[in-house]
């Protein structure tokens, strides 16, 4: 039986090293100690599950060595059944032989052929026999236990693709989330909202991505830098803001973030009692990166 399953797990642990790697290279901004911890548990258990494979390869080369003991041990049986028979035989030709009125009828060359040539036809009878149910019974076994090793490397393969799709996701938040912040600290609100405005719009597209929180801080910042940019005009800002189709499904973290900000509680409630007019929905393809291009770089020596 050819060893399939051994290079089919060796394709594994290089995917899964590939994946570690990548999940473990540094970003641009270092992420939280939770995502590490929740980066790690799922790294073991995918390593647990590897482990689960390389013990059904394991038992398939045991089954293997099963099957071939039991090949040998036929063959030996079979072997001693036909010198029993032949010895048998033996026996038959020579009382035959020595009866005097059966020396002149028959003979004994032809009758020793007829014999080997039936015994000859039986044993490769038997043989072929043998051989076609063992090549069944292999042939099965693999299948089995090719088909057990396809669903298992599906399994792994999607749930390590939803991995990185969400550590893609969380590492554009953190990114355009930290240019902001590197902004607002700078005193630069202007530079600081459409960075904040890319994290919360990375973090609306991919929810399903990050763990449950009131409100990401992205939201809150990004306000709080729409009242800081302009401190005469900030409500006429915050309306408009509040206005994009981006918040329509965040009612529950803008409402988390009115309880840091008391002034955005009005405004929020002034928006559901004239909502805005809906507009084209956006294609929602999953991706960590929002449609329009990133905000500008930091200016230098605020890196």
């Amino acid at each position: 039986m050819p060893r399939n399953v051994p290079s089919q797990v060796l394709r594994f642990v290089a995917s899964i090293a590939v994946i570690v790697l990548l999940a473990t290279r540094p970003a641009a901004a270092a992420p939280q100690p939770a995502d590490q911890q929740k980066l790690k548990e799922r790294v073991d258990a995918l390593e647990s599950q590897l482990k689960e494979a390389q013990a059904k390869a394991d038992s398939a080369a045991i089954e293997k060595d099963y099957i071939e003991r039991v090949e040998k041990d036929t063959e030996k049986y079979y072997e001693r059944a036909f010198e029993m028979q032949v010895k048998f035989l033996d026996w038959i030709v020579i009382l035959v032989a020595a009866a005097p009125l059966l020396v002149g009828l028959l003979s004994f060359r032809a009758i020793a052929r007829r014999i080997q040539d039936r015994l000859r036809h039986a044993s490769t009878q038997l043989r072929t026999e043998f051989a076609e149910r063992l090549a069944k019974e292999t042939t099965a076994l693999q299948a089995a236990h090719a088909a057990e090793l396809k669903t298992l490397e599906d399994g792994l393969k999607g749930r390590i693709e939803k991995e990185v799709r969400d550590l893609k996701a969380r590492s554009a938040y953190t990114f355009a989330y930290s240019q902001g912040l590197s902004f607002a600290v700078a005193g630069d609100y202007v530079s600081a909202r459409p960075h904040f405005r890319w994290a919360v719009k990375s973090y609306a597209k991919n929810r399903d991505c990050f763990p449950p929180i009131a409100t990401p801080p992205a939201l809150v910042d990004l306000f709080r830098a729409i009242k800081l940019a302009n401190p005469q005009n900030f409500t006429d800002e915050a309306m408009k803001e509040l206005g994009d189709d981006l918040y329509n499904g965040l009612g529950n973290e803008l409402n988390a973030a009115a309880i840091e900000l008391d002034w955005l509680g009005p405004l929020i409630r002034d928006r559901k009692q004239h909502p805005s007019q809906p507009t084209a929905a956006e294609s929602k393809t999953g991706d960590a990166e929002p449609p329009e291009p990133a905000p500008a770089p930091l200016p230098k020596g605020k890196n």
